[in-house]
């Protein structure tokens, strides 16, 4: 049986909307304007590696399918010719090679994507479709890179995807985040690494990481297991 994993960029403020540009949203491509690092950049790479397939809607794909053929490297060739799978009801002819197009109750054909496929099934973006994917205990991992910026504005992250501005209120020395929520069940695990001032003492990544926990269990009532990871940013 497969994995689905959802991953997404989302903004203090819980935005997670036209990370990349390519849509119409007065803040699009946000994300290009924030350094996340080589750490950042590895994180991402590694999760590509890990992905047999892709899952996503049709904005999304769309978006995806006009970007990614023309570029090269790594993480291109493995988004180009990895399987991809869009939910559309509307889509007749996929523009993206290896592209199938998944029409129907959206449940029962994820749930039988699932059963089929052995690896990681990855679903970036795609507000819609993983709002569905949660309320229909789909998600089996949820992946969030959380950016120190406040957009104020775009379609906010809905249901879990809220652990996002969790980890971004509680301390400004916190300049990013990796959030990985596990189900085990229906509880989550939750991890949380944290990148803070290289100057930040180890009481004060103490003590962010209590507010952290404390707020993720308040909100998120599911939650059996915060692990707090302070990493301390390069200075330069």
């Amino acid at each position: 049986m497969g994995k689905i994993v959802v991953t997404e960029f989302v903004s203090l403020d819980g935005v997670m909307e036209a990370p990349g540009g390519g849509e119409d949203f007065k803040h699009a491509g946000w994300t290009f304007k924030i350094n996340r690092g080589k750490e950042g950049d590895q994180f991402k790479l590694d999760e590509t590696r890990e992905t047999e397939a892709l899952l996503l809607g049709r904005v999304t794909y769309e978006g995806f399918a006009t970007a990614w053929p023309s570029r090269k490297g790594e993480f291109a060739d493995k988004f180009n010719s990895m399987a991809k799978y869009v939910v559309s009801s509307t889509l007749e002819k996929p523009a993206w090679n290896n592209s199938t197009v998944l029409k129907g109750d959206v449940v029962e054909e994820v749930r039988m994507l699932r059963e089929r496929l052995g690896g990681n099934i990855v679903v970036h973006g795609s507000a819609h479709l993983v709002q569905t994917l949660v309320e229909h205990d789909l998600v089996d991992e949820l992946r969030l890179m959380v950016f120190p910026v406040v957009l104020g504005a775009g379609l906010i992250a809905r249901h879990h995807l809220g652990l996002a501005v969790i980890v971004g209120q509680h301390h400004r020395a916190v300049h990013h985040a990796h959030v990985r929520a596990r189900w085990m069940g229906r509880s989550l695990l939750v991890e949380v690494e944290g990148f803070v001032d290289a100057d930040t003492t180890v009481e004060d990544g103490e003590r962010i990481g209590r507010a952290v926990e404390d707020a993720v269990f308040q909100t998120v009532p599911e939650t059996r297991a915060v692990l707090w990871c302070p990493r301390a940013m390069p200075t330069t």
